[in-house]
C-alpha cells in the first residue's frame, strides 16, 4: 500500500465514524393527544367569554402543561387554585385530561 492509499483509508474511517456521532435528523415534536386537543378546543372556545388575559396569552403547550399540573394537584388532594391554576383551565382539565375526575 502506498502512503497516499493509507492516508485515504484513514481519512475515510475518521469521516465515516464521525457521521454516526451527528445523530438522526431533527424531528417534529409529538402532536397533542386527542384528549389534549379536546381540552385545547374547550379552553380556546371559552376564553373570550371568560375574559382572563392570563389564558389568552398562553400557548397551547403552556395550557396543556397547566392542565396536566391541575390533574396532579387533584390526584394528591391539593387545591389547584391554591397553586395559581386558572379556574377555566382547571375545569376543562378535569373534564378532558384527568383520568379520575
Amino acid at each position: 500500500m502506498t502512503m497516499f492509499t493509507l492516508k485515504m483509508a484513514a481519512a475515510s474511517v475518521i469521516v465515516g465514524g464521525s457521521v454516526g456521532l451527528v445523530g438522526p435528523p431533527a424531528g417534529h415534536a409529538d402532536p397533542f393527544t386527542p384528549a389534549e386537543q379536546q381540552f385545547l378546543n374547550d379552553v380556546r372556545s371559552r376564553q373570550q367569554s371568560y375574559g382572563d388575559p392570563r389564558t389568552l396569552g398562553m400557548s397551547d403547550a403552556e395550557l396543556v402543561a397547566q392542565g396536566w399540573q391541575n390533574c396532579r394537584y387533584l390526584a394528591t388532594k391539593d387545591s389547584p387554585q391554591r397553586h395559581g391554576i386558572n379556574p377555566l383551565v382547571g375545569t376543562y382539565a378535569s373534564l378532558d385530561l384527568c383520568p379520575n375526575s
